[in-house]
């Protein structure tokens, strides 16, 4: 799957999809992926509907996320979807 798409995915699923368990289970994994888009599309996703989608263990990721990721705009993304 081309990268884009997958990132665009992966924001989308956060959006489309109510069951939050099932959301975490498929985003949390993506923001250790390679891509910087990939990683950004995860973000966006699991901060969909407001965080509906985030619980203890995903606020703790995704607060890694913006303490240590790679890429500048990924840790703003993090940032922004704690905030």
């Amino acid at each position: 799957m081309p990268l884009p798409v997958l990132a665009l995915l992966a924001e989308d699923i956060g959006g489309e999809y109510e069951d939050s368990p099932a959301v975490r289970a498929m985003l949390l994994p993506l923001l250790g992926h390679p891509s910087a888009l990939v990683r950004e599309g995860a973000l966006l996703g699991l901060g969909a509907q407001n965080g509906r989608h985030m619980d203890e263990g995903a606020r703790a990721a995704i607060g890694r996320v913006a303490a240590a990721d790679a890429s500048p705009s990924v840790r703003t993304t993090a940032v922004d979807v704690l905030s």
